[in-house]
């Protein structure tokens, strides 16, 4: 039997807390959380912290561990994901055991679904992406990295969403319609036309209020 090399859970806030329950039930070993904000010899839910971001390039680490970032701020995740990159760390995808995934899906190093998802056949979804908890994907989406579907998105058939964007909780977005990359969709919005990129938007039906930095 082949042992699994432990998991890295980088951040230790309130996301990180969903990261790791999936861990728990999925029996993948964590060897702990990477955060700056905790001492080193501190726990989190029991798991140890080994210490803050420079460890992101240590070797003996990265020897034997596998990573995923555990933190639901975009711009934050975007820059570690960069640094993972860079340093050749070993990223692992997470799907909780209570997500449905159809056929010919496929999901990027480092992204996380979360309980209750549902990802339909034949989308592809990026790396570092979040599925979270009761996020709905129909058939032949196309996710970029980084995306965020918060909890209880729902995505008809054929949608593309661009790199780095967040989509708040509970909205929908129409089929065959384009989220453009690093925008921001409020809770509970109903998208029926395209959306651009880098933009602020939201509303039933969704429309743009402001272009943002991105």
């Amino acid at each position: 039997m082949t042992t699994q090399k432990p998991v890295v859970l980088i951040g230790a806030g309130g996301h990180a807390k969903v990261v790791l329950d999936l861990c728990e039930k999925t029996s993948l070993p964590v060897r702990g959380v990477i955060d700056a904000s905790l001492p080193p010899d501190a726990s989190f839910y029991g798991v140890p912290v080994l210490g803050n971001d420079s460890l992101l390039g240590d070797k003996a680490l990265k020897a034997v561990c596998r990573f995923v970032i555990a933190i639901g701020d975009g711009r934050v995740r975007r820059e570690i994901a960069r640094r993972l990159a860079s340093s050749g760390a070993e990223l692992i995808t997470l799907i909780h055991p209570s997500a449905i995934v159809g056929a010919r899906s496929t999901f990027g190093p480092g992204t996380v679904v979360f309980a209750g998802a549902v990802i339909n056949c034949d989308s592809v979804i990026g790396g570092h992406a979040i599925i979270n908890t009761g996020a709905r994907v129909d058939h032949d989406c196309r996710i970029g990295e980084g995306v965020h579907l918060c909890p209880g998105v729902v995505l008809a058939g054929t949608v593309a969403v661009g790199d780095w964007t967040m989509i708040g909780a509970g909205s929908v977005v129409s089929n065959n319609r384009a989220v453009g990359a690093h925008a921001m969709i409020g809770a509970g919005s109903v998208v029926v036309e395209d959306v651009p990129e880098r933009s602020l938007a939201y509303g039933n039906p969704c429309s743009v209020r402001r272009l943002t930095g991105g």
